[in-house]
């Protein structure tokens, strides 16, 4: 090897132990334990309502038996919405009694209320603080966040893929219809 290859060949190396330390900085780091608080959050739409309401206080919170699936999504990100999409498809296959609601992330300006109007999600809320990222340590835009009703995270899932497995079924810890 010359000179010039010897430098390539460094400058390669080094690149990738600076990303591997990143990496482990990053999950040695202690991440706050995600937790469904809608004071943390601001609403930007309650489709459920009758007329939308926009912004504001939500009303009670009508989860009862059900699981809340939170969708972070960057409104930029075409993934994002064809996670929600398909997200609001398996709901309706299975008539599962859950919540699906999306998590305007990694946004500095307060999303229109039109945003995602026309999804089928259940909520739109802006994570205004940037919790999702700076407390909660997530950066993959789609994924399934899911809470109990009591606001616990029970489990992450990745975002739904075209072809991948139904988000609802049961390989994903989801009972079937049947049990």
């Amino acid at each position: 090897m010359n000179g010039a290859q010897w430098i390539v060949a460094g400058c390669a190396l080094g690149g990738l132990a600076a990303l591997g330390a990143a990496w482990h900085l990053d999950r040695a780091r202690g991440w706050e334990t995600p937790r469904w608080d809608p004071a943390r959050l601001v609403l930007i739409r309650d489709g459920r309502a009758r007329g939308a309401s926009e912004g504001g206080t939500p009303g009670p919170d009508p989860l009862a038996a059900g699981e809340r699936w939170v969708v972070a999504v960057q409104p930029q990100c075409p993934h994002c919405r064809e996670s929600l999409s398909r997200l609001v498809a398996a709901r309706a296959r299975h008539e599962d009694p859950i919540e699906i609601e999306a998590l305007i992330v990694d946004t500095s300006r307060r999303p229109r209320a039109t945003i995602l109007g026309d999804t089928g999600v259940d909520r739109v809320w802006w994570d205004e603080r940037n919790t999702w990222r700076r407390r909660w340590g997530h950066r993959v835009y789609g994924e399934i966040l899911v809470f109990d009703p009591s606001g616990n995270c029970v489990r992450s899932l990745p975002p739904p893929l075209d072809g991948g497995d139904d988000p609802l079924g049961p390989a994903l810890g989801v009972p079937p219809d049947d049990w």
